[in-house]
C-alpha cells in the first residue's frame, strides 16, 4: 500500500472543541436547556414590541385587572364606565345598546349639551372618539355612537393598571443582561488569573494555583460553608479531569496535573 493511500485510510482526529460539542448535541438535557434559553432570550427580546401596550403606560380603567385570553373590556366594565362618564358632562345616559365593537346611546341634559365635552368617552381607557349622530329638544338630547377599544391583558395589570406581560419581558431582558455581564466578569478575571499563572509557571504558578481554593470561596457567609461548598465542586471537578481530560493529554502534562491534584488533596488534609 502506498503512502498515499495510508494517509488516505487514515482516521482524522477530532478537536476537544469538537468531542465536546458531540457529546452535548447526544446529551438531551443540555439540548432542551440551551433551546428554552434561547427561546426566553428571543421572548424577553421581542416580545414587548408585539405586546400592544408600553411597559410603563398606566391603563385607569384597568387596575388589577385579573389575567383573561377574551378581550377587554367586559360588558359590565362598559355598563358602569358610560354612566359615570355622563355624569361628568353634567348628563344622564339612557338607551344603551352595546352592538360588536360600538356603543350606541342618548345623552340627556338639563342645558344644551358642549360638543368639547365628549372627549371624555376618548379620554378613557374603554372607548374611543365620540361621533354625535343628532341633536334634539334644543340640543338638550344627543344620539352619540361611541366605539369600543378592545385590547388584551394575557397576564393581567399591576396595582397601577400597567400590563404585566409587558413588565414581564422587560424585566427579562435586564435578569439577562445581569446574568451574562456576572459571567463575563467572572470570565474575564479567571482567564485573565489563569494566564499570569500559566506565563509565570513554576513556583508562582504553584502559589498562584494552591491560593485559588481561597479565592473562590472568598464572599459572603460562613467559612465552613464556604469549604463545604468549595469541597462539593472539587470532587465533581477532580472526576471530570481524571476520567475525561488526563487520557487526552501526553504523558508529560499528565503527570504535572496528578502532581498538582495531589497538592490540593494535601491541601484540603491539612485544613481538616
Amino acid at each position: 500500500m502506498t503512502d498515499t493511500a495510508l494517509a488516505a485510510a487514515a482516521v482524522e482526529g477530532h478537536s476537544l472543541w469538537g468531542e465536546a460539542l458531540q457529546r452535548c448535541v447526544r446529551n438531551r438535557p443540555p439540548v432542551t436547556s440551551i433551546g428554552l434559553l434561547v427561546a426566553i432570550t428571543l421572548a424577553c427580546l421581542v416580545g414587548p414590541f408585539f405586546s400592544g401596550h408600553p411597559y410603563d403606560r398606566v391603563y385607569q380603567d384597568y387596575v388589577r385587572a385579573p389575567a383573561r385570553l377574551a378581550l377587554y373590556p367586559t360588558p359590565e366594565q362598559v355598563a358602569v364606565s358610560i354612566p359615570r362618564l355622563a355624569s361628568r358632562m353634567r348628563a344622564r345616559a339612557e338607551d344603551i345598546v352595546v352592538t360588536g365593537n360600538v356603543v350606541r346611546l342618548t345623552l340627556v341634559s338639563e342645558r344644551p349639551l358642549d360638543q368639547r365635552l365628549f372627549a371624555y368617552f376618548e379620554r378613557s381607557d374603554l372607548l374611543g372618539s365620540a361621533r354625535v349622530l343628532g341633536f334634539s329638544e334644543e340640543g338638550r338630547r344627543a344620539e352619540i355612537e361611541v366605539p369600543i377599544e378592545r385590547m388584551h391583558f394575557l397576564f393581567g395589570t399591576d396595582a397601577n393598571g400597567r400590563d404585566l406581560l409587558t413588565r414581564t419581558l422587560v424585566a427579562g431582558r435586564v435578569s439577562l443582561a445581569i446574568g451574562l455581564l456576572a459571567t463575563l466578569v467572572a470570565l474575564i478575571i479567571g482567564v485573565t488569573y489563569g494566564a499570569i499563572a500559566g506565563y509565570l509557571g513554576g513556583r508562582a504558578d504553584l502559589v498562584m494555583i494552591d491560593n485559588k481554593p481561597v479565592c473562590v470561596a472568598h464572599g459572603t457567609g460562613s467559612r465552613d460553608m464556604r469549604a463545604d461548598q468549595f469541597e462539593a465542586f472539587w470532587l465533581d471537578a477532580k472526576e471530570i479531569i481524571i476520567t475525561e481530560i488526563m487520557p487526552t493529554l501526553p504523558a508529560s502534562d499528565r503527570a504535572d496535573i496528578g502532581i498538582m491534584i495531589r497538592r490540593i488533596e494535601e491541601m484540603e488534609a491539612n485544613t481538616n
